[in-house]
């Protein structure tokens, strides 16, 4: 237990998860009081506007430390890009090579399950069905399909960045 900083007690959050509803970002929690009983919060931000925000990279989880981290919001990003080009990316990947660099200069760093439960919902919602589990897409060597990875984002020395057509990781 901890206090927040409105004085009031946090209990350990027992799931989380958020849900996109128009321009606001809807975080449900359920957590857990000192007697054990459930009580469910849901709390709702207001989205920045991704609109023309984009993966414009793809570094190393080292790489990926010199980059603030991104609002929530970014994941929406994030997820839509894992969909949309049919990326399958394993939590070792991740970190090894795959940690996404947002046109705003920001970045999101996964655990390797953290990754593999993202993973986990994106393939499940392209596949329309809840086939998967974080522990299929943790690791590359038991990942449950093979991994379809980004081309590698390379840095004009004229420009911001340019993504090269051909090179792959």
């Amino acid at each position: 237990m901890s206090t927040n900083p409105s004085g009031t007690v946090d209990a350990p959050v027992v799931w989380s998860t958020w849900y996109r509803l128009s321009s606001r970002l809807i975080r449900i929690r359920q957590s857990l009081t000192p007697g054990g009983n459930q009580i469910w919060v849901a709390a709702s931000v207001k989205v920045v506007d991704v609109e023309d925000l984009k993966i414009v990279n793809w570094v190393s989880y080292d790489e990926a430390d010199k980059y603030p981290e991104a609002p929530y919001n970014h994941e929406l990003v994030l997820l839509d890009t894992l969909k949309r080009e049919g990326y399958i990316i394993c939590g070792d990947t991740h970190q090894r090579q795959c940690c996404p660099i947002f046109s705003d200069g920001t970045t999101l760093r996964y655990s390797f399950r953290a990754w593999g439960a993202l993973m986990a919902y994106a393939r499940n919602q392209v596949e329309n069905q809840h086939k998967y589990d974080y522990m299929d897409f943790y690791m590359a060597c038991v990942a449950a399909e093979d991994e379809v990875l980004p081309a590698r984002a390379v840095v004009a020395e004229d420009s911001d960045y340019v993504v090269a057509e051909s090179t792959t990781l």
